[in-house]
């Protein structure tokens, strides 16, 4: 049931790691990745090197894929709506605060239609500095806040405990599924982010063709011009690897 007004801002944000698919369902692979603190865009290059110089994590990261069928229903929708809707495409998901601040204007709610791994409403509603996991927190606290949390199976069981935000709100598994349900949402502003510290670098040619066309479909639209780029950390990974190499060699001559 639609229950926006006229005095909503209305907002679609698109974390990319909401496109992360597991085969079989199995989550298993999550237990190798960083682990989601908040990095400045290369700094997460660093951290991802160093779980991809393992052999075994590397080839459990590897499992992960694009959703690309889903992906795909993603932009039908956004073709859906007028060339003239700010859009946001930058890294972090905290900045969408500042994003839904600049655009809120006299309106006095906002509905938020999350597409995420991850609900991003953690934390105990206390706090004190805004990150890419407890954004929502920090709109419910200052605004009237209508919040649709829509993810995937897996990420729904991997957020194991919800929290109260999202009491009586309906789930749903897919944009196609909150479709059928809200017919009428129209976004006024739009937000995409990359995620670097959640979604691995191999996802980055899929996630980079999407943007370009979002880039060539919107008019008004800005964001940070490194997360058009696919990240290349494979000499971070040789430089980790050869430093082990060495500490190896040194620390195998001085035990004989």
């Amino acid at each position: 049931m639609e229950t926006t007004s006229k005095k909503t801002l209305n907002v679609l944000s698109i974390d990319y790691d909401y496109f992360m698919k597991f085969k079989d369902d199995d989550t298993g692979p999550l237990a190798s990745f960083p682990d989601g603190t908040e990095q400045f865009i290369g700094v997460s290059d660093y951290v991802w090197a160093s779980r991809l110089a393992c052999e075994y994590s590397s080839r459990e990261i590897a499992k992960v894929s694009c959703n690309s069928d889903e992906l795909f229903e993603v932009w039908k929708f956004l073709m859906k709506q007028r060339r003239s809707v700010p859009v946001l495409i930058t890294n972090s998901h905290m900045h969408i605060h500042g994003f839904i601040k600049e655009n809120i204007g006299e309106l006095d709610a906002v509905r938020v239609v999350n597409l995420d791994f991850h609900h991003d409403a953690y934390g105990n509603g206390r706090n004190r500095e805004l990150n890419c996991g407890n954004w929502v927190n920090f709109l419910d606290r200052e605004f009237t806040l209508e919040y649709d949390w829509v993810t995937s199976d897996c990420g729904w069981d991997a957020a194991g405990k919800k929290p109260g935000i999202l009491e009586g709100r309906p789930r749903f598994r897919s944009i196609s599924e909150f479709r059928k349900a809200n017919p009428k949402f129209k976004p006024d502003i739009i937000f995409i982010c990359r995620s670097d510290v959640w979604v691995p670098p191999h996802m980055d040619s899929q996630f980079l063709s999407f943007a370009f066309d979002v880039c060539g479909r919107f008019k008004n639209i800005r964001g940070n011009t490194e997360v058009l780029k696919k990240r290349d950390i494979s000499k971070y990974v040789l430089q980790i690897k050869q430093s082990i190499e060495k500490l190896n060699k040194t620390y195998s001559r001085s035990a004989k």
